[in-house]
């Protein structure tokens, strides 16, 4: 199975190799996010299009001030890859030192990572169950991760910290404020860390995706000895009844 180590290294090369049409061609993320039977344009000239169009996602909203980081965030992107600068033009045009380039560039590429990563998994399984809603496809998946995962203590607050930073340039691009609050009494849960984060940042992922503007909560919680998660601020109507009920302990 592709791992997100496998797949964000195929983000990379591809997004180094953004105007080279063989090298798209052949990319293999060709195989995981373009979809079969296009016309009028070529694998690598369709993979193009939808990693220039991630890199479109995370520009901020107009309500962020220019100064924000993730326009920082955004124009090393855009002027990196999609104008094909060098690392000392960016570094001149946006008046910072390599270690902000690379520190920026990191936090940036990891926000396409993490956006093509749910476009990849949901072609994936849209491709196994057809009929299924997706938030159902991505229960069942991360159902079966995580029993074939070995299972330890999860330490709430350093990973849940870790999966909102890591959407940040997303929230910012699409002008949504996220918050989390733990309950004193959780402090950890027991689970595969890596099966964990997957999920929380996809269930993130998918909401601010599907948000504009407002503010995103997420809570934990503790009810008779098991945890419990809720997450507020979705537009009314975005996930129908059926999907929510079928989050067991997510609530909407």
């Amino acid at each position: 199975m592709l791992s997100t180590e496998q797949f964000s290294e195929f983000v990379r090369d591809a997004l180094g190799g953004l105007d080279s049409p063989m090298q798209l061609e052949t990319s293999p993320l060709s195989e995981l996010l373009v979809e079969t039977g296009t016309r009028n344009a070529t694998r690598g000239q369709k993979l193009r299009g939808i990693l220039v169009s991630a890199v479109e996602q995370l520009r901020p909203g107009g309500a962020v001030p220019a100064s924000h980081g993730a326009w920082t965030s955004y124009r090393l992107l855009e002027l990196h890859y999609v104008q094909g600068l060098s690392q000392a033009q960016v570094c001149s045009q946006l008046g910072f030192s390599r270690a902000s380039f690379y520190r920026y560039r990191e936090a940036a590429l990891g926000a396409i990572v993490n956006l093509l990563w749910q476009r990849a998994q949901s072609r994936t399984t849209e491709g196994r169950v057809a009929s299924a809603p997706r938030a159902e496809q991505d229960i069942a998946e991360a159902v079966r991760l995580a029993r074939q995962s070995t299972g330890g203590e999860v330490a709430i607050t350093s990973l849940v910290d870790g999966v909102v930073r890591t959407a940040t340039p997303l929230a910012v691009g699409r002008a949504v404020r996220v918050r989390w609050q733990c309950a004193d009494a959780l402090t950890a849960v027991y689970g595969d860390p890596a099966t964990f984060r997957q999920v929380l940042l996809g269930v993130l992922s998918e909401a601010l995706l599907l948000s504009h503007g407002g503010e995103l909560v997420l809570t934990a919680g503790l009810e008779r000895g098991r945890s419990t998660w809720c997450l507020r601020g979705l537009p009314v109507g975005a996930l129908s009844a059926e999907a929510i009920e079928a989050i067991p302990g997510l609530r909407l």
